[in-house]
């Protein structure tokens, strides 16, 4: 464990002020509305009826299980045919991350003070990891499955071990809730996201750990805004942070000076997933002022928006992307989702070395 300060990269914030204008000439979409577009992407189906906002979502690696979170609540639903539904309660508050378990027979849910593991057939809760104080925020799990790492509105980051359940507070954030965390994909790193969104004028930052010893291995403290979500591109040699100051930040750590911001919204930014090839972002966003709620896909390596539209009528608060690249679900404090195909993004503007 350490709570050591992390060590801070130098990074102009020059470089972070250089914002692009409002990018345009997307195929846009209004809110609500169907169908394919010329961009790519097409929306499957609108998931209503929820009885609070949809705060985070989540689809199985093979896109035949839907999940999402909300007050008190687990909604489990067959991808296939939606009408069938499972509902968990697990009355802990806010679901604010989930994550399915490889084969999609269980999915882990981030709630208040703890980490639920629940069989997605039964709907049972088959062992509760407790940690963080306060909202767990995100969850990850490790490449190898033997490691579950959940991030706290304490700053605090927990790693359990799934065989033994044994788990303590790997490291902690001074005075920063973390956000967000993920795994690398060779599993020797982790990505927080840190910032306080009750206290808007504060940077937000985020920090890379060694996944064995917990140094810090990188950190970015200037970000203007809170960091809601950072991942990992996929190949890891850059990290896409979004930010609630309407950007997403993309950060090359170990080069000095490598920090733009791209993909700028006109609401804060709440949510971000990136294809297994790293072809295509997208976004999400949406505030407490009313409309604009936009969801964006970009090309991550050149800016180029190739669609935009705001299928909801509230903020977007998750977004996640099948690992096959072919399916995308949307959740929103209007009490909805969206399901979308993006199968013909492929296929649609691709991506420049």
């Amino acid at each position: 464990m350490s709570t050591r300060k992390p060590l801070a990269v130098a990074v102009s914030l020059a470089a972070l002020a250089s914002v692009p204008a409002r990018m345009t000439g997307a195929d846009e979409q209004p809110a609500g509305e169907s169908g394919p577009t010329k961009s790519g992407i097409t929306l499957i189906d609108r998931i209503d009826g929820f009885e609070d906002w949809v705060t985070c979502v989540a689809l199985s690696a093979d896109g035949s299980r839907l999940a999402a979170g909300s007050y008190d609540q687990l909604t489990l639903i067959d991808a296939a045919d939606r009408r069938s539904r499972t509902e968990v309660n697990l009355g802990k508050g806010y679901v604010r991350s989930l994550l399915f378990f490889a084969g999609g027979g269980s999915i882990a849910a981030g709630c208040y003070q703890s980490v639920i593991l629940i069989d997605v057939v039964s709907g049972k809760a088959l062992r509760t990891f407790k940690g963080p104080l306060g909202q767990v925020t995100g969850v990850a799990l490790s490449p190898d499955q033997r490691r579950l790492a959940a991030a706290g509105e304490d700053g605090s980051l927990w790693i359990w071990a799934l065989e033994s359940a044994e788990g303590s507070r790997f490291w902690h954030a001074e005075n920063s809730p973390l956000q967000s965390v993920e795994y690398s994909t060779d599993g020797q790193r982790l990505l927080v996201a840190r910032g306080d969104p009750e206290r808007p004028t504060r940077p937000g930052g985020v920090t890379i750990l060694d996944a064995r010893t917990a140094e810090p291995v990188y950190s970015m403290d200037q970000i203007p805004r809170t960091v809601t979500q950072a991942v990992f591109s996929k190949d890891g040699q850059q990290v896409l942070a979004a930010c609630l100051d309407q950007n997403v930040y993309i950060l090359s750590p170990g080069k000095e000076d490598a920090a733009r911001a791209i993909a700028r919204h006109a609401r804060p930014i709440n949510a971000i997933a990136v294809t297994a090839d790293n072809r295509f972002a997208v976004t999400g966003g949406g505030g407490s002022a009313h409309g604009k709620n936009e969801m964006l896909i970009w090309n991550p390596h050149d800016g180029r928006v190739l669609y935009s539209g705001q299928p909801h009528t509230d903020r977007i608060s998750s977004l996640h992307i099948t690992p096959d690249g072919m399916k995308l679900v949307a959740g929103s404090y209007d009490k909805s989702i969206t399901l979308w195909s993006i199968a013909d993004l492929s296929g649609a503007n691709p991506a420049t070395e």
